[in-house]
C-alpha cells in the first residue's frame, strides 16, 4: 500500500478521501471521479489541479463525484 510506502521513508501520511482515475493517452484525456468505501469522498478539485500543471497538453481533465 502506497501509505505504507510512504511511512517506510519517515514520512508522516493521512489519507483524506479516495477516488478513481481514468487515464487515456491517446485522447489527452483524464476523468477524475467517484469516492472510495474506506476512505470516503476525496477533494477531487485537489487531483484537478495537479494534474492540469502535469498534463498541460491535455484537452480534458475533469472530475465529479459521480461514480465508484
Amino acid at each position: 500500500m502506497v501509505v505504507s510506502q510512504i511511512e517506510d521513508k519517515g514520512l508522516d501520511c493521512e489519507v483524506l478521501g479516495g477516488g478513481s482515475i481514468e487515464h487515456e493517452p491517446s485522447k489527452k484525456a483524464i476523468k477524475i471521479y467517484g469516492y472510495s468505501v474506506q476512505y470516503g469522498q476525496a477533494d477531487h478539485s485537489i487531483a484537478h489541479c495537479l494534474l492540469l500543471k502535469k498534463f498541460k497538453d491535455y484537452g480534458q481533465v475533469t472530475w465529479s463525484n459521480e461514480g465508484y
